[in-house]
């Protein structure tokens, strides 16, 4: 998967349904999951604001957020 950073990020989210949360703030924003999640697993997503490109770490932990939540690796390569 090509490195991403955080308006990749967003527009991703956007795309697979995720909204905006709406308390506001500076240097993170929370996106909330669309459908109803398993008990344990956080049905949010906290977005780290104006990163050109996130280090590897940030990235595979985003990716294994967004992999609990039901996502194929080849759908956010998509909407990538």
């Amino acid at each position: 998967m090509k490195s991403f950073g955080s308006t990749d990020l967003i527009k991703c989210l956007l795309r697979l349904g995720f909204t905006k949360d709406k308390s506001t703030g500076s240097s993170h924003i929370k996106y909330n999951y669309p459908k109803k999640v398993e008990k344990g697993i956080r049905p949010f997503i906290t977005v780290i604001l104006n990163v050109k490109t996130y280090d590897k770490t940030t990235q595979n932990r985003y990716l294994t957020q967004l992999k609990r939540l039901g996502y194929s690796l080849k759908e956010l390569e998509e909407s990538m």
